[in-house]
């Protein structure tokens, strides 16, 4: 009885040994085909998405994460063994008898081999889709002559000192010097024609630079446009669009006056102040008995004494931390209250709202766990501002009924509740830091009668129209009958999407169609306006919206579109006058981006500088596209500095010359990268 145990066991081993090798032996095509996809897949990526990624934080001298340089080292490993393993190998099999009677043992060998690293390269690609971060801050920058010191007076005592640090410099026993100095005298312009000098006179190998000031005081134009509104400091404004560019002409006369700096944050427009000019608002500030402000990097404890803060009509309170928050503040006068420090999580008292009744503008950035009950009371409120808030529980903001611009930011809101469709006065509502938000009750946004600007959350894609249980999401259509002049929205495809009477009157914009964003489109600032479309051509063409849209589009990124050969004659005639920047992935049909110019009637050539302020170029993963434009359109391209194209097999030039006089220049092209393209012959092709 053992023996014939022992023969079955060794029988089912062998049998599942002959399983595998006849399972590799049929499996060897899609074996074979499995790797060529999926390694040029990976390729793709590398050369896509991750390599630019790396070559621009390279380009601001961050440093690349070790994990993210291992995996451009792998790739390019299995990228060479894999071509090897495909040209080398497979031509031996496929040299006997023509390929008719192939080695078994060999086939067998090849096919699990490819199986193998078809394993691997998944592998890479899995790890690829983790790289969220793949930079650390690298050391201050070398500083190059880049300094604009022409037209400065040196005054003769501010010679003598540049004299003497000069000499110090060039002293081997001294290891630290210091300029000291008040706010506004000129210490870093002195230091950067030291810099200068020391470069051109090579002291140094090395020069670097960095300026060290209090915590940066950088604004965000968006709120300086909300609080404005809410105090009511636009005279003759009727709407938040206005407001806004109210506010952007009083900058521009700061800007001009050198009272602000242009800000340097990539996500929104935002502007700077030299400590100097902020040490004399604060100084001015806190001279009106009316307002009360503490510096930025200040480290208060606690709250001074509560008589303190009676007659105030503003208090703004941004630093670290303090220990509680006072219970019954009497502030009868006050309209203005800005709180943003750790507060450990601790709530606010109930009642700290009761002597608070004239308030206009709250903003608390405090990660406080609850709303106060005491929130009800503010029936004068007009803009409130909910950042880093620690719950999903808001439904008494329903009883704002005054209430016009709403922020809010927390993780912990999934369902919009009922009550906010009572804020018939709401004119402005952003939840695109409600990152986890699903659900929008049917009725909630129509309620909002005089909204003109609605942000959602693109972390996530909101399921408009979708029946969850017994929940139905909220419709876009809900909009059709508002004037909205912003919106900033995610929608699956483009039949979701309401009428196009909802986009006639939009003046800014990110409109996101498809559930694949392109790399650039997630670092835009939020006065850019986007349009990422994916899905059929013919559907986005029927809903409307690139039609009206697309006179306005900065960004226009076209992922996966079906059925698209030519973008100018089967989505838009009439040009993209503010077009920037431009992406397109993976329109596999797509055959030109437009098409040769004799197909455009001669009427129209007034129109030819479709794409006159364009200035960058993506084109990714388009098998049959075979170049990018004519020529003789390619005139309007003045402002073009960078173009990328990659994984385009059919592509055989950038241009295609159509007529015998073309001739081009792109003065302020900068960058040119070409990556697969097989069939190139050159910058510029004849190709009737």
């Amino acid at each position: 009885m053992e023996y014939v145990i022992t023969i079955g066991e060794i029988a089912k081993t062998l049998l599942s040994s002959i399983a595998r090798l006849i399972g590799h032996l049929i499996s060897y095509n899609t074996n074979i085909k499995n790797l060529e996809k999926e390694l040029q897949k990976l390729v793709d990526k590398k050369a896509t998405e991750v390599d630019p990624r790396v070559d621009e934080a390279e380009r601001n001298l961050e440093i690349i994460a070790e994990s993210v340089i291992r995996w451009q080292k792998e790739v390019d490993d299995i990228n060479q063994k894999g071509k090897e393993f495909l040209e080398n190998d497979i031509e031996v099999i496929n040299k006997c008898l023509n390929g008719l009677c192939p080695d078994p043992k060999s086939l067998y060998s090849l096919s699990r081999k490819a199986k193998e690293m078809t394993k691997k390269v998944l592998g890479l690609l899995q790890e690829a889709a983790k790289f969220d971060e793949i930079t650390h801050p690298g050391p201050p920058p070398k500083i190059g002559s880049t300094f604009i010191t022409e037209g400065i007076r040196d005054f003769e005592s501010r010679e003598s000192i540049k004299n003497e640090v000069w000499e110090a410099l060039k002293d081997d026993k001294l290891s630290m010097i210091s300029i000291c100095g008040i706010g506004g005298v000129g210490k870093t312009t002195m230091v950067k024609q030291l810099v200068q000098e020391v470069e051109r006179q090579k002291l140094f190998d090395e020069v670097a630079m960095a300026v060290v000031s209090q915590t940066p005081n950088i604004k965000k134009i968006q709120d300086l446009v909300r609080y404005g509104m809410g105090l009511r400091l636009f005279k003759n404004v009727d709407n938040v669009h206005q407001a806004r560019d109210r506010v952007y002409a009083l900058i521009d006369v700061l800007k001009g006056s050198f009272l602000l700096l242009e800000g340097d944050n990539k996500w929104y427009d935002s502007v700077k102040m030299h400590d100097l000019v902020r040490d004399v608002a604060i100084s001015i500030g806190s001279s009106d008995k009316h307002w009360y402000t503490i510096q930025s990097d200040a480290r208060m404890k606690e709250w001074r004494e509560k008589a303190g803060y009676k007659n105030c009509t503003a208090i703004s309170l941004v630093c670290e931390k303090i220990n509680g928050h006072p219970n019954d503040l009497e502030c009868p006068k006050l309209e203005l209250l800005q709180l943003s420090y750790d507060c450990q999580s601790q709530s606010l008292p109930n009642n700290v709202f009761e002597g608070m009744k004239e308030l206009k503008v709250l903003a608390l950035a405090l990660g406080i766990p609850s709303l106060p009950q005491s929130l009800d009371v503010l029936k004068n409120l007009r803009t409130l501002r909910l950042v880093k808030f620690e719950s999903g529980q808001i439904h008494t903001i329903g009883a704002l009924v005054k209430l016009e611009i709403l922020e809010i930011d927390t993780d912990y809101l999934w369902e919009l509740p009922e009550e906010i469709g009572l804020l018939k006065n709401l004119r402005l509502l952003d939840l695109r830091r409600v990152i986890n938000l699903r659900y929008i009750p049917p009725g909630v946004l129509l309620g909002l009668s005089k909204l003109e600007e609605l942000y959602v959350t693109d972390k996530f894609m909101m399921k408009w129209e979708s029946k969850d249980g017994d929940k139905i999401n909220a419709s876009l259509s809900e909009l059709e009958t508002h004037h909205i002049t912003a919106l900033e929205i995610t929608v699956p495809k483009a039949s979701i999407l309401p009428k196009d009477s909802v986009f006639r009157n939009l003046i800014r914009f990110k409109i996101f169609i498809g559930h694949k964003y392109a790399y650039g489109s997630l670092v835009d600032r939020d006065s850019v306006n986007v349009l990422h479309l994916e899905g059929e051509a013919n559907d986005i063409k029927e809903n409307g919206i690139f039609a009206l849209l697309m006179w306005k589009t900065e960004v226009l990124n076209l992922v996966e579109v079906q059925n698209l050969k030519k973008v100018l004659y089967e989505l838009e005639d009439y040009g993209f006058p503010d077009l920037k920047r431009s992406s397109v992935d993976e329109c596999v049909e797509q055959e030109f981006l437009v098409d040769a110019l004799e197909r455009v009637p001669r009427s129209q050539e007034i129109r030819l500088s479709y794409f006159r302020n364009l200035r960058e170029v993506k084109i990714r993963s388009c098998g049959k596209l075979k170049y990018f434009i004519p020529l003789s359109m390619a005139r309007g391209l003045r402002q073009l500095h960078s173009i990328f194209i990659a994984g385009c097999e059919e592509m055989e030039g950038i241009f295609n010359k159509n007529e015998v006089d073309d001739e081009i220049e792109f003065p302020e092209l900068k960058d040119l990268r070409l990556d697969h393209l097989p069939k190139f012959h050159g910058f510029i092709i004849n190709k009737s």
